[in-house]
């Protein structure tokens, strides 16, 4: 039998992770493909009217600056604006740096921290979502618990995601 219980303490790294998973799934699509699609064309279409200066006129270097210009934006907003928000807001937070203590079921998880204590059952979640270092178990599309992997053996892991699995929670 799996040991259902584990401690973690949640690093600056694991909220930065956390939040960067949270905007790949709002986002709905992969940002760096997109980003470089939009840079290729955008060279391709000022390539193009440098080519010929009339064959397309003013519009085609206006839309290849301007999906330029988004593509810049996408990017700092992705690389350094949502990590440098995510590290400010886990150095406000007291409690994200507590020790907690979390331990599952196949009804639901409780968390305990040196703060206080919770109980949530799955079918109170609105989704869960994994990625490379850490397990979202999302009470709404912003708001989440925060699962570092590293805490978990991958027994545990695996329990954890089976139990997650048969209560019919959405994985994003």
């Amino acid at each position: 039998m799996v040991s259902r219980i584990t401690k973690y303490n949640v690093s600056e790294d694991d909220a930065v992770a956390a939040a960067r998973l949270v905007m790949r799934r709002k986002l709905k699509l992969p940002l760096a493909p997109f980003l470089l699609l939009i840079l290729i064309v955008a060279g391709i279409a000022l390539w193009l009217n440098g080519d010929s200066g009339t064959r397309f006129g003013l519009v085609l270097p206006v839309l290849a600056w301007l999906a330029l210009a988004l593509a810049g934006i996408l990017a700092v907003l992705q690389y350094w604006v949502l990590p440098r928000q995510a590290s400010r807001t886990f150095q406000q937070t007291a409690l994200i740096k507590e020790q907690a203590t979390f331990e599952w079921s196949d009804d639901g998880f409780s968390l305990r921290g040196e703060s206080g204590r919770t109980r949530i059952g799955w079918n109170d979640l609105h989704a869960w979502a994994g990625g490379e270092s850490v397990i979202l178990l999302m009470q709404s599309e912003m708001m989440y618990n925060l699962l570092p992997k590293a805490a978990f053996s991958d027994e545990q892991q695996a329990d954890l995601i089976a139990c997650i699995t048969a209560s019919g929670l959405k994985k994003l």
